[in-house]
């Protein structure tokens, strides 16, 4: 009985779920505010790519169907060069169905008497400081694919900052 499942679940796993029109398990991410842990689905169809150069700072996509390829391979069948990409993203959804798009940017706050340089050694090789105003500091998170929540909730889960939570973009609309 058990060796009639076996192929099945090989061919399952050799042609991927959207090869079958199964949608994979919804992909999960979480952040911290307000002392509480804030869970956002990714949504693979739309997209952002934060670009070096300052004329085009971000870029947004969407696409006509949710892609379960890496997000390179879906940007290179669009035609975008990321060769100036500092970063890149699929979009997520929060509880409430809102898109958001984080950015490869972090702001935090370190907690009263804790050392710059206790910060540094949690972060050294996945971050670079970007800009300091009143009192808050934005990371810059390190490759094109840099994982910006998890670098945010270890900081965060670290104990040494009062705040720390991704940068997003949001659409609002104004009445």
């Amino acid at each position: 009985m058990l060796r009639s499942f076996i192929p099945l679940i090989i061919i399952a796993v050799g042609f991927g779920c959207s090869d079958l029109g199964i949608e994979p398990l919804p992909e999960t991410q979480y952040y911290w505010s307000n002392e509480k842990q804030i869970f956002l689905t990714k949504d693979r169809s739309f997209a952002i790519v934060v670009y070096t150069d300052a004329s085009e700072r971000y870029r947004r996509f969407q696409f006509r169907n949710k892609r379960y390829e890496p997000l390179r391979t879906v940007l290179a069948e669009h035609g975008v060069d990321l060769s100036r990409a500092e970063w890149y993203s699929f979009g997520y959804r929060n509880s409430d169905g809102g898109i958001l798009f984080p950015t490869n940017r972090i702001s935090f706050s370190l907690k009263e008497g804790i050392q710059q340089t206790e910060f540094d050694n949690l972060f050294r090789g996945l971050a670079t400081y970007d800009t300091t105003h009143y009192g808050t500091v934005m990371l810059k998170v390190i490759g094109q694919e840099g994982d910006v929540f998890g670098v945010a909730n270890k900081i965060y889960e670290s104990g040494i900052v009062r705040y720390c939570h991704p940068d997003f973009l949001i659409q609002i609309t104004l009445p």
